[in-house]
């Protein structure tokens, strides 16, 4: 980001966006926010950019190519070990949970302490309620990887050392 405006070049995407919604919750608390400005600056002055809606404006007719850029790849690597692990629980939960007759999800089953499974995140235990509107998107994001060409799956996998999870 130190480079570039976005992560993947001078144009917002919605990796932009979605990287912005796991980072970007820890500007609201104070301590997270102060640690992450002096951590990763640039990546601190990038998500209040965001935050503030301070976009950077491009050139409309730019035929600049996206491009994964090495300096990513930790960034990338930390959010599929977190966000691919936690999707592909949450959806083994989910057909578990759907084969024994399991209808009430979200909120109102974990209110009534219903549909809720234990996982692991980076080696740490943790245990959620099934989260039926991750099943929907995590599934689009394997079908549009299993429909990638060999040479495009060749460089993301390039970037993402986890890219096994997409296969499941």
């Amino acid at each position: 980001l130190s480079k570039q405006n976005y992560l993947f070049g001078d144009h917002f995407t919605l990796a932009d966006a979605s990287v912005y919604g796991q980072l970007g919750m820890n500007l609201v608390d104070p301590e997270a926010a102060t640690a992450l400005k002096e951590i990763a600056p640039v990546t601190y002055q990038w998500l209040e950019r965001i935050r503030n809606g301070q976009f950077v404006a491009t050139e409309p007719d730019s035929d600049a190519l996206l491009e994964a850029s090495p300096r990513l790849d930790n960034l990338l690597n930390i959010l599929m070990g977190t966000y691919g692990a936690l999707m592909v629980q949450n959806e083994r939960a989910y057909i578990e949970a759907s084969k024994q007759g399991q209808t009430r999800y979200n909120e109102a089953a974990f209110d009534a302490g219903e549909a809720l499974y234990d996982g692991k995140l980076r080696g740490y235990p943790f245990r959620a309620v099934i989260k039926t509107f991750q099943i929907r998107p995590w599934r689009e994001l394997k079908i549009a990887w299993q429909q990638l060409d060999q040479d495009p799956q060749s460089i993301v996998k390039q970037h993402l050392h986890l890219t096994e999870l997409l296969d499941q």
